[in-house]
């Protein structure tokens, strides 16, 4: 079991490169089975059609991403560092994955079948889902150590709110002005200050 298990993680792996590389139409099953080492008839074994195999291959690596992620934010101790730390995952995902993987699920969707698609748009469902799960995870933490204020607070609200402003934040630094790291350290210090303007308990 295992063994077949890691057969399909290699195949995966070898599909999110040439998707990335060549997009949905342009990659053919060759290709991720010439990158994979196997042949092509051996993915058929794991997948029903390169539709299934797009979908999850972006499954597998959002899920690597966020094991990681969820990994890193759990070894810092306070929910100060815990929010710097989802700041800078978050900036890492815009620059590494996260814009290319946007990238292919807007513009690859509509080559899907319908099953494909039903499947990426739950996909993106989940995204969404874990990434306010985390947030809520770490503003639960800063009420309970009370940097973050316990009343007048709705936590739902402040949870989707700050992860837009963290996802919107980063895109900007890193897309649309191209800070250096030093600068990027800098911005993201300012959006911490900015947040906990809005959130932070009132200090005696």
């Amino acid at each position: 079991m295992a063994r077949l298990k890691n057969k399909e993680n290699e195949i995966l792996a070898a599909a999110i490169d040439i998707f990335f590389k060549k997009g949905f139409s342009g990659t053919n099953m060759q290709d991720i089975a010439d990158k994979a080492q196997i042949g092509k008839g051996t993915i058929y074994e794991y997948f029903r059609s390169k539709d299934d195999l797009f979908v999850q291959a972006l499954k597998y690596d959002h899920r690597n991403f966020t094991m990681n992620a969820n990994q890193k934010i759990s070894q810092e101790e306070s929910f100060l560092k815990k929010l710097g730390k989802l700041i800078e995952l978050t900036e890492h995902a815009v620059i590494e994955r996260a814009g290319r993987i946007s990238y292919y699920i807007a513009n690859e969707i509509s080559e899907l079948n319908p099953e494909a698609k039903r499947d990426l748009e739950d996909f993106i469902k989940d995204i969404k889902r874990n990434g306010r799960n985390i947030t809520y995870n770490i503003l639960k933490q800063g009420i309970e150590e009370g940097e973050v204020r316990h009343t007048g607070i709705d936590i739902d609200f402040a949870t989707n709110v700050i992860g837009g402003m963290v996802a919107l934040h980063c895109h900007r630094t890193c897309h649309e002005n191209y800070y250096s790291v030093e600068q990027r350290r800098e911005e993201n210090e300012k959006l911490i200050n900015f947040i906990m303007d809005g959130i932070g308990a009132k200090k005696n």
